[in-house]
């Protein structure tokens, strides 16, 4: 089954498990981007299916490749919208980093 939505449970639950480090529209990207090559060798009739993107070199590579791509759309994207907008005041705030203490804690 292209396209699988079994790969998204563990990506909720990852989500679930840590929100802020973890970004899953790069997760879901990258998992459709796998799947892309299963697509292709199903139209072309060329078993196997599951080739180059299904190993862990593979995904690892497309994952890079999908965070990278999600994080430039969504960092122009907001370019595009509005000052005023709450999205952009959300993708525009730094978090504020105190000498000693982890980026992460406390907000």
């Amino acid at each position: 089954m292209p396209l699988t939505p079994f790969h998204f449970g563990p990506g909720l639950l990852a989500k679930a498990c840590s929100p802020r480090r973890f970004w899953l529209s790069s997760f879901v990207v990258a998992n459709v981007l796998i799947d892309v090559e299963v697509l292709y060798f199903l139209y072309h009739r060329s078993p196997p299916l599951h080739r180059t993107l299904h190993t862990y070199a593979g995904g690892l590579g497309m994952g890079l490749v999908a965070a990278a791509a999600t994080f430039l759309v969504a960092t122009f994207g907001t370019r595009l919208l509005p000052a005023d907008s709450s999205w952009a005041q959300h993708w525009r705030r730094v978090p504020r980093v105190e000498p000693g203490r982890h980026p992460a804690e406390g907000e």
